[in-house]
């Protein structure tokens, strides 16, 4: 099995909490409660689209959900209930054409209505999302101008690191998207998606399911990533608008370690909704006694 379905696995111990909230949110964006009287119109060939849609439902909570916006796991079961829906309009035809032609028409009237009025909760929608650069939807989901910024920091960092880095230094990351792709450099996956061995561990180390997001449950232990002997720790690292000050690091990598800060400059990031903005730094553990690039040519301050 690929590394995302031992990932996903381990989300099992967050289906009462995550996994029914994403149950519900999909359920509320699409209408259900009140699509629910359409089932009287489900006839034998829509019955497996709606076997699709709730099979795939069921996986999305049994993996413990997600923690971006807009129900991605649920793509294929959000196409299956627009098939239902529209076998259901063409069963409702059928019958008025039958029964009371003056009515005939009732059915695309509700297919058009039912399409307006969802392209204008999704306008709402994009608009509370690009009002939303930091932070979480409705509390609880990361929507796509958040998540954009955030990976948009990553590549101003990886471009830099691409740059200013040996080509061979190894990193380590907690979120493996935009920071290895800029940088070009080898990297460990903390979070062990395309990592060949951490996912596939008999025992693997995991954290809290009360503070850990979907998908984030798998964790490299610190053994793990020592044995690697990476250059720049930045699973363990820092983002913020200034460098943190040492007694902030994280144990393990506390002692015999010091920060390392990337600080790309501003104007070097640029905002889905245009411009450009400061990314702050980027601070990674780095081994007390190693040079990597221009990290460690200074004195350390102990």
């Amino acid at each position: 099995m690929p590394n995302t379905w031992a990932v996903k696995a381990h989300g099992a111990a967050l289906r009462d909490t995550w996994g029914i909230a994403y149950v519900k949110a999909w359920s509320a964006a699409m209408w259900l409660p009140y699509l629910a009287p359409m089932i009287v119109l489900v006839r034998r060939a829509a019955v497996p689209w709606v076997a699709v849609a709730v099979a795939v439902v069921a996986y999305g909570w049994s993996v413990g959900g997600d923690f971006m916006a807009y129900s991605r796991f649920y793509s294929m079961a959000t196409v299956a209930l627009a098939i239902v829906l529209t076998l259901g309009l063409d069963v409702l035809a059928t019958i008025l054409d039958r029964r009371a032609p003056r009515l005939a028409t009732v059915a695309p009237i509700l297919g058009a209505a039912a399409a307006i009025a969802l392209g204008v909760v999704a306008d709402r929608r994009w608009h509370a999302d690009r009002d939303k650069p930091e932070g979480w939807l409705d509390g609880k989901w990361e929507g796509v101008t958040a998540m954009a910024r955030f990976a948009e920091v990553g590549r101003a960092v990886g471009e830099w690191m691409g740059a200013e880095l040996p080509s061979d230094t190894l990193i380590t990351v907690g979120a493996a998207g935009a920071v290895p792709y800029a940088s070009g450099l080898p990297t460990i996956d903390a979070f062990g998606l395309v990592d060949p061995v951490i996912a596939r561990l008999p025992h693997p180390p995991l954290r809290d399911a009360r503070s850990a997001r979907p998908g984030h449950q798998l964790f490299a232990s610190p053994e793990y990533i020592r044995g690697r002997d990476p250059d720049l720790l930045c699973h363990v690292g820092f983002r913020g608008a200034a460098p943190p000050r040492e007694s902030e690091a994280r144990a393990p990598f506390r002692k015999g370690y010091a920060w390392a800060c990337v600080q790309p400059g501003p104007g070097s990031a640029f905002a889905p909704e245009g411009g450009s903005f400061d990314p702050g730094v980027y601070c990674c553990r780095r081994p007390r006694d190693r040079v990597v690039g221009p990290f460690g040519r200074e004195v350390d301050d102990g």
